[in-house]
Parts: structure tokens; sequence; C-alpha cells
């Protein structure tokens, strides 16, 4: 790996960034392909809103995106749509306290007009088709801003090592990679700056 220098820093935050709105752009598209109709429809339009807002919440490994002095910005034209994202993804998904799914206490009359049965339903409406393809430009949009920030730290660094020779590049450190059984798999360990990679391993116990 390359020496915890500035640029190189940033250009791991800068990825970071990139690899969430990556993944919301997977899950939108994802969500498109199987329809408003499939059981997925819910579920993956959520996590795309999810991974989208991320580099614009609060992080204890990296700055906001929006905090970068180098991003512009999200430009006026989805400045709405932004927010509105940002608000489905605080109040409907991370938190239920939005009416977009509102718990329902109903009465079943009988023959008779009197109370049969009670039942309590949750009334949900999901992410419409036209919002998830007007999210799916938003985040190509925004993954464009950050890759031509990213673009630029990458040839600096590519400049500046060049003439680095092998010995120099043999002592930088190594990626520093954990083997655990996926029964231990856990988001309790916080990244840290030098990177640690965990991958976690299944393996089937057999009786003799």
């Amino acid at each position: 790996m390359l020496p915890p220098t500035a640029d190189a820093r940033f250009l791991a935050e800068l990825t970071s960034h990139a690899s969430d709105l990556s993944e919301a752009a997977s899950t939108v598209e994802a969500a498109l392909e199987a329809g408003e109709e499939s059981p997925g429809w819910l579920p993956l339009t959520m996590h795309a809103a999810t991974a989208y807002v991320r580099p614009f919440i609060h992080s204890n490994v990296r700055r906001r995106l929006d905090q970068i002095p180098e991003f512009p910005g999200v430009l006026d034209e989805w400045s709405r749509l932004h927010r509105m994202v940002r608000q489905y993804r605080n109040t409907t998904v991370a938190h239920s306290q939005s009416g977009l799914a509102t718990p329902v206490v109903m009465a079943l009359l009988n023959e008779d007009a009197a109370v049969g049965r009670v039942m309590a339903v949750t009334v949900s409406h999901p992410m419409p088709r036209a919002i998830a393809e007007q999210l799916q430009q938003l985040i190509a949009a925004i993954s464009a801003l950050v890759d031509s920030i990213l673009e630029p730290v990458a040839v600096r660094l590519e400049q500046q090592l060049a003439t680095v020779d092998a010995a120099t590049v043999a002592a930088w450190p190594a990626l520093d990679v954990n083997h655990e059984l996926d029964e231990a798999f856990s988001g309790v360990h916080r990244r840290t700056q030098q990177p640690q990679v965990r991958l976690y391993w299944h393996v089937e116990r057999t009786q003799r």
C-alpha cells in the first residue's frame, strides 16, 4: 500500500464516497430492472436511498462529501430531489416516523353490521418509479463530480511516485488481512487510517 500521505488519504476518502455511490447506482438499477410490482422494489429502492445519502451524513472515519472543499456541491437542478431523498432516508428508511408507512387499526363488520373482528395493518407507499428514475440520474451526476475530483489526485500520486525505486516500494506497509469464521461476522470494528481487512470464511463441520 502507499504510505499515508495527504494525497493518499484524500484518495482513500474519495474512493470511499465513490463506493457508496456505486452501491446506490447498482441497487437502483436492480430495482428498475425488477419493476414496481416486484417484491424487491421496496427494499431495493430503500437501500438505494440509504447508500446515496451516506456520503452526506456524519461519519467517524471520513468527512462528509459536502464538507470537502473540492466538491462543488449538489447542482441547483438536483437540489430539490437531493433534499427529498435525504428526508426519505431519515424519516422512512432509518426511522419509522413517516406518513409513507402508516399503521391503521380497523374494524371488520359482520353481516349484522356489528364489529366482528379487529385488525391492524400498515399502509405503505413505496418510492414511485418516476422518482427512482430521477434518483438514478442524480446518483450518476454526483458520481461524475466525485470522479472529477478523484482522478487528478490519482494522477498526481502517479507522477510523484514515478521515480520511486523497488527497494522503497518493498518497504511500504502491507495490507493487514485477518481471517475469521463467518459466525464471527460483525460490523463492530471501526475502519482505521491503516487499512485492516477481515475475510470471513464458512467451514462445514461434518461428523465422522
